[in-house]
């Protein structure tokens, strides 16, 4: 089975990808055949449980896209359950500390390299059962998104094993004191976002975010990040529902 994620970011090529939000395989599908490098399940600030997080992933999976899940916590029940359902990478929220991204690893890999039980289940009809190629194929991911995780940035980055850093810039801006903003806000929310991404440079990691939209997307990856989520489903509906019913009352009105 190829890792297609990590070969892409080997290749020097960008993941640009959509989130899942909508407890339900059937956006995930459609979001599978829109033509994205990769589909997320976001089941931190999702609607999606243990129950609906499979039906999904075979949505994706049986569209041949990587699937992503963020996790919502980072217990080793939730980042092996996810893992063991069909995710080809995981994003782990709220790591503040090196102690914690390695933790996030252990979870992710099997012994020697860490401390993931065997029972693939699904993920043996993505990644195949090897423990050896399993571990070099699944991309571990942390997020950084506070303050203290932030100033342990470079700790969090040179850590074994993390393959990538997924910045969070609502929660990262709340943190410094700012209303939520997915776009960087200058100064200090700003500054943060570039040490992070800097960090992950030096450590050669692949450096992600989350964007509002298109063209907020293409600036980040001007700015030299390498994974890169557009937006989510239930944003997308709601953005493409305001505006034309916007444009159907202005031609009332008129």
């Amino acid at each position: 089975m190829t890792a297609r994620l990590k070969s892409r970011w080997a290749a020097g090529e960008p993941a640009v990808g959509a989130w899942c939000t909508i407890p339900s395989s059937v956006p995930a599908e459609f979001l599978a055949i829109s033509g994205f490098d990769y589909v997320g399940v976001d089941c931190q600030h999702g609607l999606a449980g243990p129950d609906a997080l499979v039906p999904m992933l075979q949505a994706i999976n049986g569209h041949d896209v990587p699937a992503v899940v963020r996790v919502p916590v980072g217990s080793g029940w939730w980042i092996q359950r996810a893992l063991d359902s069909g995710a080809e990478a995981v994003i782990i929220p709220m790591v503040n500390s090196a102690e914690e991204a390695a933790a996030a690893v252990r979870h992710c890999r099997y012994p020697p390299a860490g401390e993931r039980s065997f029972g693939p289940i699904r993920s043996e009809l993505v990644l195949g059962t090897a423990p050896e190629d399993v571990n070099s194929a699944v991309a571990c991911l942390v997020m950084i998104e506070t303050r203290r995780g932030v100033e342990a940035a470079e700790e969090i980055c040179a850590t074994p094993g993390v393959d990538g850093v997924y910045l969070g810039p609502a929660d990262l801006a709340i943190s410094y004191g700012l209303p939520p903003r997915l776009a960087p806000v200058p100064g200090p929310h700003a500054e943060a976002m570039e040490r992070v991404r800097t960090a992950c440079a030096a450590n050669a990691l692949v450096a992600g975010v989350h964007a509002a939209n298109g063209e907020q997307a293409a600036q980040y990856l001007r700015a030299g990040y390498r994974m890169v989520t557009i937006s989510s489903d239930l944003a997308m509906m709601r953005s493409y529902a305001r505006t034309h019913l916007r444009t159907a009352r202005e031609a009332v009105e008129s």
